[in-house]
């Protein structure tokens, strides 16, 4: 019968043993350090990805209008118009994408501010006491210019093939041919001051969004839709421009109307403003107002 051969030592067997387990417990150590490597590059991509995620905004700077209740009555007066068209007269519209009449306002920039609670990091960070202090840096060269006039006379709307997400009126951004010399004086100014503004911010970060400065008070918003499962669903502005709800505010005859014209010329009236507020977003005061956290004055005090 064939030998199996020589067995090993019983030294040399605890000695392979001592080597395997010693291995084994390298290997557990290597599976450590492996697994905090891992949970380190899972933290760094998370934090990468926090830092790509677009900032939600907390500010923003406002030309209060609300606080007028003639407009207030107009804007309710024509958004009661719209939800009481004919069923289905406006495919898309809810009240719940109406906007209170007592939030009116144009905007000048959206930012998102750090709190005051947290950590310092340096000169470049932005919290509601610096937004301040750089708008109330412009005080004098404000003060130059005066309250604004801001008459809104276009009705319009952001839109695309799908249908729109807002309505809105605004002032007109081109003259007239029958502007007088002192209503075009006025629109010249509300643009200088609203651009001297957003571009300060701008300049100093604060304002991140490159899109241009595009004046408008909102009266319809789909970002506002209940549920907020259906905030995709838009509505229709063709249907819109087609409602009897326009005839007590456009200035043009009914019969110009056509499908493919996106601005209607409107009478909501002219108002002014005299102080330009911070406000924190999706906040609501006593009367449902956007919460101002602090302002500078247009007029002398």
């Amino acid at each position: 019968m064939a030998s199996a051969g020589p067995k090993p030592s019983v030294g040399r067997e605890r000695r392979e043993g001592r080597k395997f387990f010693s291995q084994n417990r390298g290997g557990r150590g290597g599976g450590r350090g492996r697994g905090a490597q891992l949970s380190s590059d899972m933290e760094r991509a998370q934090s990468q990805n926090m830092k790509d995620r677009p900032v939600r905004p907390t500010h923003f700077l406002s030309l209060p209008l609300g606080q007028y209740p003639s407009l207030r009555s107009k804007i309710a007066k024509f958004e009661d118009a719209l939800l009481n068209s004919s069923p289905n007269a406006i495919s898309g519209l809810d009240p719940t994408i109406v906007i209170n009449p007592r939030r009116l306002h144009l905007t000048l920039g959206v930012m998102a501010l750090q709190s005051e609670r947290s950590e310092p990091k340096g000169s470049s960070e932005k919290t509601v006491q610096t937004a301040l202090e750089l708008l109330n840096s412009l005080r004098s060269q404000l003060l130059q210019e005066g309250p604004l006039q801001i008459p809104l006379n276009h009705l319009g709307a952001f839109e695309s093939k799908k249908g729109a997400r807002v309505l809105w009126v605004s002032p007109k951004e081109d003259g007239q041919q029958d502007e007088s010399s002192e209503d075009k004086a006025e629109r010249e100014k509300l643009v200088r001051v609203c651009n001297l503004v957003h571009q300060t911010f701008k300049q100093a970060g604060y304002i991140t969004d490159t899109r241009p400065l595009k004046l408008h008070c909102t009266i319809l918003n789909t970002s506002w839709r209940k549920p907020s499962s259906k905030r995709h669903l838009l509505f229709s502005f063709d249907d819109v421009l087609r409602s009897t709800a326009l005839a007590d505010i456009r200035v043009a005859p009914q019969s110009s109307i056509g499908s493919t014209e996106r601005l209607v010329d409107v009478d909501m009236g002219t108002y002014t403003v005299s102080e330009i507020q911070l406000c924190v977003m999706g906040s609501h005061g006593p009367e449902g107002e956007y919460v101002s956290v602090g302002s500078v004055s247009l007029t002398e005090m």
